[in-house]
C-alpha cells in the first residue's frame, strides 16, 4: 500500500496509508491526465471533464477547471491559499449550506483526519464523511499548491477515537485540487473528484446531478472571496480541538506545506476556527436537492 496506492474511494487506515510522495505522484498524474478525459459542458466559464471507471462500473471521476480574478488588492492565488489553509471548514460553511459541522480527529503521518457531518431537508438522511487531508505548496514559479482529501477509516480497535466520528450515513469522497498562479494576479483552480453518497441512492441518480454538483461550488467561492474578511459570518461548528485520545498529537501539525512567497500567512494545513460577524446569505430552494461537500462539491441527497 505505501508505494502502490492509487487514488480511489477505498478508505485508507493509519496502518495502511500511502507515503506522501506516492500520494503526490498519483495526484499529479491524475490532474495531468484529466485534460484528456471526455469533455463536458462549460457552465458559467467552468470547463468540465469526466472519466468512466476503468472496470466499467462505479462512479465517474469528474473534473472542473476555473479561473479566478484578484480581489481586495491581493492575487486570487493568495486568497484561495488562505481560504484552504486557515479555518478551511469554517470558511466552507459560508458557501456550503449542507456542511453542518467538522470535527478534527487526529494527525496521521503527513495529514490530518477530519470527520464531516452534512444535513439536508427531510426526508434526506444526514451524511458523514471521514477524510485524511493535506495541503502542499510547491517550491516552483509560478506557484502551485495542492489540496488532497482521501477517504479514511478509523481502526476498529480505536474505540475512543471512533466515538468522535460524526453520525450519519457514511459517504466516501476522494478529491484532488490544484491551484496554479497565472499572470495578472489570476489563479487557475482544477478539481478532480469521485464520490459515493452511500445509503440507498442509486448510482444513476448521483451521476445525474454530478455536473451541477461539480460546477455550482465555483460561483459560491467567488462570492465568498468577494466579501471583505470582516464581513464574513460563521455558522455551525468546525472544531480543531482534539479528542481526549489524541490531545498530544494535536499539538504538532502534520503539515508538508510551506508559506507562499507573498501575502498568505504561514498556517497549519487546516487551522482552528474563528467565529464572528453576520449570518450568511440565504440559498434558494432550487439547490436543495444538490448538496455539496468539501470544495470538491459532493455528498448527494438520500
Amino acid at each position: 500500500m505505501p508505494h502502490t496506492y492509487e487514488l480511489s474511494l477505498r478508505p485508507v487506515t493509519e496502518r495502511r496509508c500511502p507515503t506522501f510522495e506516492r500520494l503526490l505522484d498519483r495526484t499529479r498524474a491524475l490532474t495531468a491526465a484529466s485534460a484528456n478525459w471526455e469533455a463536458g459542458k462549460t457552465v458559467g466559464g467552468v470547463r468540465t471533464f469526466s472519466l468512466k471507471p476503468l472496470e466499467g462500473k462505479g462512479p465517474r471521476w469528474w473534473a472542473r477547471v476555473s479561473e479566478h480574478e484578484p480581489r481586495h488588492g491581493k492575487s486570487s492565488f493568495d486568497l484561495l491559499y488562505a481560504m484552504f489553509t486557515k479555518d478551511r471548514f469554517q470558511n466552507e460553511r459560508e458557501f456550503n449550506k449542507n456542511l453542518e459541522s467538522a470535527q478534527y480527529l487526529k494527525n496521521c503521518q503527513w495529514g490530518e483526519v477530519w470527520s464531516l457531518h452534512y444535513v439536508f431537508p427531510a426526508p434526506i438522511s444526514p451524511r458523514s464523511s471521514t477524510i485524511l487531508t493535506v495541503t502542499h505548496l510547491e517550491t516552483v514559479t509560478p506557484r502551485i499548491f495542492w489540496v488532497i482529501s482521501i477517504p479514511f477509516k478509523v481502526d476498529a480497535d480505536d474505540i475512543a477515537l471512533s466515538l468522535f466520528v460524526e453520525a450519519g450515513v457514511p459517504a466516501q469522497v476522494c478529491s484532488v485540487e490544484r491551484f496554479r498562479e497565472l499572470d495578472g494576479g489570476r489563479c487557475e483552480w482544477l478539481c478532480a473528484s469521485t464520490m459515493s453518497p452511500g445509503g440507498s441512492i442509486p448510482l444513476w441518480l448521483s451521476e445525474h446531478f454530478a455536473l451541477k454538483r461539480t460546477t455550482s461550488i465555483v460561483p459560491k467561492v467567488d462570492q465568498f472571496l468577494e466579501k471583505p474578511p470582516k464581513a464574513r459570518s460563521t455558522r455551525g461548528s468546525a472544531s480543531k480541538t482534539a479528542p481526549a485520545a489524541d490531545q498530544n498529537s494535536a499539538e504538532t501539525t502534520a503539515s508538508v506545506s510551506t508559506a507562499p512567497a507573498s501575502n498568505a500567512p504561514v498556517t497549519a494545513p487546516i487551522a482552528a476556527v474563528a467565529a464572528e460577524d453576520d449570518p450568511p446569505a440565504s440559498v434558494g430552494k432550487e439547490d436543495a436537492m444538490v448538496p455539496e461537500t468539501p470544495s470538491t462539491g459532493a455528498v448527494d441527497d438520500a
